[in-house]
């Protein structure tokens, strides 16, 4: 579960959700869970990651080149910003445990 620093009372809602929403309806499942697929097997190994490194400075022929291409329509800094989201919704889903899990994970992955 994630707890706000300054509330200490779990955070429930995605940042940036009318954002976020708009982006992922703009990426299919299929590329969504290679997304996804990637950043859990990056993060996998255990070590400290700095979401923004994961990506890399080129997309090019990786499973985050949606995002910039299809999602964000070649805005760099939207895609960015698409990519924390993403990031953040799956921390949550990794780090989460119990039957919320599933929903969680619904919620962030349909966009709905």
């Amino acid at each position: 579960m994630l707890i706000s620093v300054e509330t200490l009372e779990p955070i429930t809602h995605i940042p940036n959700e009318r954002e976020y929403r708009y982006w992922r309806k703009r990426l299919t499942d299929e590329q969504y869970s290679a997304i996804e697929s990637e950043i859990e097997r990056r993060m996998g190994d255990g070590e400290v990651q700095t979401a923004g490194w994961i990506p890399g400075d080129d997309w090019s022929n990786t499973p985050f080149e949606p995002i910039y291409s299809d999602a964000c329509e070649y805005d760099a800094v939207a895609s960015g910003l698409c990519f924390g989201l993403i990031m953040w919704c799956s921390c949550r889903s990794i780090r989460m445990r119990g039957p919320s899990v599933a929903t969680k994970r619904t919620a962030c992955r349909s966009g709905a």
